[in-house]
């Protein structure tokens, strides 16, 4: 995997947010990449939102560009109607490929015992993955690291025919209708994050992208 202008857009955005020099945190992203397949976890421990290190150690080293999507997932949703859909797609992954897609998902390929230090690597890690899937419930557009998740994708000339959305909402709820509604509403500023100083780090990144929020909120 070259480091190619994808690579190097989303280490620059990994250097905003960590501090570090772009060179050294793809060589940190390249020694850190996991993937991991649905079928090695199970529902419960998907539907367990403390951090879990015994996780990381079923996820294997990949290569950057090697692992066919990255899970972007807000761990306030709903359990239940994210491993349903995650479990679908994953299927008919498999019926299109003949095998099982690899994933990244942070529940098992961040070191929970170090979680800031692949923290930094997120965008890079998003880069080497072939594409996107959004499992989209309530909470997903209030949550700032997923914000940054489809930020990072846009700012790396992603295109859309690699990002895929998927349903984590309740029943009877419309995927279009309610994307539309969360849209609409949508205030960067508003959006959550555990620790405050991500906060003010993200943001940073954003209005320097786009000078301002508004743009971006747009």
């Amino acid at each position: 995997f070259d480091a190619n202008s994808e690579t190097a857009s989303a280490a620059s955005i990994a250097s905003l947010l960590g501090g570090l020099e772009a060179d050294a945190l793809i060589r940190q992203a390249s020694a850190a990449f996991k993937h991991i397949e649905l079928s090695q976890l199970t529902f419960a421990e998907l539907a367990d939102k403390s951090p879990n290190p015994e996780l990381s150690k079923r996820a294997r080293h990949s290569w950057l560009g090697h692992v066919d999507a990255f899970i972007s997932h807000s761990w306030s949703d709903e359990a239940k109607m994210k491993w349903s859909a995650l479990s679908v797609w994953s299927e008919q992954f498999k019926t299109e490929h003949g095998r099982y897609p690899k994933l990244w998902f942070d529940k098992c390929c961040i070191n929970q015992n170090d979680i800031e230090t692949d923290l930094q690597c997120l965008p890079i890690f998003l880069a080497g993955c072939k594409q996107l899937v959004i499992v989209l419930g309530e909470t997903y557009l209030t949550r700032l690291w997923c914000i940054l998740e489809i930020f990072s994708f846009i700012h790396m000339g992603g295109s859309k025919h690699n990002i895929t959305i998927l349903s984590g909402l309740k029943g009877g709820q419309s995927l279009s209708s309610t994307s539309q509604i969360l849209t609409k509403k949508f205030d960067v500023c508003q959006c959550q994050c555990t620790d405050p100083q991500d906060q003010q780090k993200i943001l940073a990144v954003i209005v320097k992208a786009f000078s301002g929020t508004d743009r971006f909120n747009s």
